[in-house]
């Protein structure tokens, strides 16, 4: 007798095991999905940072990075402010983080940053420390100094 295919044992133990891999793949995959929608985010504030940084140098007039939350939603939006009061007088660009796994705190009073025309820090009341959490508890830190520069850091034992 020739054999031309699987018995029906053989494809239940395969489908089994393949059952068994794919409930230990998923869990480790929707982590790995959450802590790079955590480093995008953290890389979006780095960037919203950065870019207003360098548009209050060039365009010789201050900028503002100012952080919302609504809806699940974190978002940067960054522009002229030439009270220095987190207002922006207009929107020369907005970074958002669509996920709401993640969470943003930040040190300080204010709920905005700026610098000035020398690349400085014009708030010294200001924001310094942007923390990123996911809901694994996996971390990143933005740290902004008086000078102007930014750095980003795992949070020490998570969130």
């Amino acid at each position: 007798m020739r054999n031309l295919g699987f018995t029906l044992v053989e494809l239940i133990v395969t489908m089994v095991l393949i059952s068994i891999l794919v409930a230990f793949a998923i869990p480790s995959y929707q982590s790995t999905v959450q802590d790079n929608q955590l480093v995008a985010c953290s890389n979006k504030l780095v960037t919203a940072v950065q870019f207003a940084k360098s548009e209050a140098v060039t365009q010789r007039m201050a900028f503002s990075v100012v952080y919302s939350e609504a809806n699940g939603k974190v978002s940067y939006q960054v522009g002229p402010d030439a009270n220095q009061d987190g207002t922006l007088d207009s929107v020369a660009q907005a970074f958002s983080c669509d996920s709401p796994d993640i969470a943003v705190s930040i040190s300080g009073n204010n709920t905005f940053l700026t610098f000035g025309t020398s690349g400085f820090r014009a708030d010294p009341n200001g924001i310094l420390e942007f923390t990123t959490c996911s809901k694994n508890g996996y971390g990143k830190i933005v740290n902004v100094s008086m000078g102007g520069s930014v750095s980003s850091s795992n949070a020490e034992g998570g969130c």
